[in-house]
């Protein structure tokens, strides 16, 4: 006979009475039921089945609280005002402009200003991807936009455009681009540049490059390998040989980078950052101006490390991962650890939706209280100021306050009290 549907069973009653029906079923890491009041908490297979009073999961595939809702994390996210569902749904809602994509059909509405299309057969937009309105019909055949009082006009999208006194293209064969003071000429792109205006560059790519400018000149030879940059302004030289391997920059910043081998670079008194042997080694310090946020990170192999951060009020807090067996992060007030530690992100989707199925083992900490969850709750411990308590799944549990101790077995149906 086959436990697992009575099972169920028992545990979805527990969520429809559970405002009547308090205290805990524990057969963790199955089924672990616990309510109090209004608030319940009905875990099956582990996290997998996660439903309380603030949220519903059934992770990875679905996550929702009062906030959000999520649907394959990170394929799909929905809040109040912004809903994804990646690639073929997006809406946004905003006090002056609301779209939404279905894809190939999208629609919107900018102030009262309506637009959509069916893409590629046609369509219109407005205060979107940087313009202020295009439009577009069998694209790339056709398409124009509008930034400002500047029209520009596509025909097989990149290869012909044109804006009056502004741009013309036949991509990639030859073509210019003209700004307040300044114009952009190329021929057989990438290879023949030539810009005039406040900043000069002629290129033939890849042979060689020079730009210059009031306060600058950059040359480069088989472009981007070889190349010397002085700024006058600022006093500041760098060179690159070959690029990305070798550099050496003096002034506005100091860097040398002898790649894997070794890099450093300073800018004062903001950043600092050496690396040695990379991947191996990496150490970062950074001082945000804006927070007075101190921040410094030491990295192993990249995803293990160490970081300290010191806030404006003086409190310190340290973050130290072994990838991707643990991860511990702990301050003045609180601590927390995790056992493995697969996914070293911070998004709070990832933790969400994934960190709970990946983890075997956590635990957290503050000045008030503790927890200790191991297998999804088939061993735990909890302590506060007044109270303890530790139970492994159903076999036995162990219940402390300030006026009593109790030992309980077998789903609690024996209970001993100990003097």
């Amino acid at each position: 006979m086959r436990l697992w549907p009575i099972v169920l069973i028992i545990a979805l009653s527990f969520v429809s009475s559970h405002e009547a029906i308090g205290g805990e079923f524990n057969l963790s890491p199955v089924v672990f039921y616990e309510s109090e009041g209004e608030d319940y908490t009905l875990n099956m297979l582990g996290p997998i089945f996660a439903f309380s009073s603030q949220s519903d999961a059934v992770r990875p595939v679905f996550y929702r609280d009062e906030e959000r809702t999520d649907i394959l994390f990170p394929l799909g996210q929905s809040t109040k005002n912004r809903g994804l569902f990646f690639p073929l749904y997006r809406s946004v809602q905003e006090e002056h402009h609301s779209h939404r994509t279905l894809f190939p059909a999208f629609y919107g509405r900018y102030r009262d200003t309506s637009y959509g299309g069916l893409f590629p057969l046609y369509g219109s937009l407005s205060h979107r991807f940087g313009y202020d309105h295009a439009q577009f019909v069998l694209w790339p055949v056709y398409s124009t936009t509008t930034i400002g009082d500047t029209d520009t006009y596509y025909i097989l999208w990149p290869v012909f455009s044109y804006s009056r006194d502004r741009e013309f293209k036949i991509f990639p064969l030859y073509g210019y681009e003209k700004s307040r003071g300044s114009r952009h000429d190329f021929a057989l792109w990438p290879i023949f540049h030539r810009k005039r205006g406040k900043e000069n560059m002629d290129a033939v790519l890849p042979l060689f490059l020079y730009a210059r400018g009031d306060s600058y000149k950059n040359i480069s030879v088989i472009w981007p390998f070889f190349t010397y940059s002085r700024d006058f302004r600022a006093n500041h030289t760098s060179t690159d040989c070959p690029w990305p391997l070798i550099r050496f920059a003096k002034g506005g910043y100091e860097q040398t980078r002898i790649f894997p081998f070794y890099h450093t670079k300073i800018i004062p008194p903001t950043y600092s950052v050496k690396t040695v042997l990379w991947p191996l080694y990496r150490k970062e310090l950074n001082f945000d101006k804006n927070s007075n946020l101190r921040r410094e990170k030491t990295s192993v192999l990249i995803l293990s490390r160490h970081s300290h951060e010191i806030s404006l009020e003086g409190e310190e807090t340290y973050e130290k991962t072994l990838w991707p067996v643990w991860h511990h992060k702990y301050g003045a007030h609180e601590s927390s650890w995790y056992v493995p530690w697969i996914f070293p992100f911070r998004n709070e989707g990832f933790r969400r939706n994934w960190l709970p199925v990946l983890t075997l083992a956590h635990g957290e900490k503050s000045n008030t209280s503790s927890f200790v969850d191991i297998l999804w709750h088939t061993i735990f411990y909890e302590h506060d100021e007044r109270t303890s308590r530790f139970s492994f799944s159903f076999l036995c549990s162990y219940a402390k306050s300030e006026d009593s101790r109790e030992l309980g077995f077998f789903f609690d149906v024996l209970k001993v009290r100990i003097p």
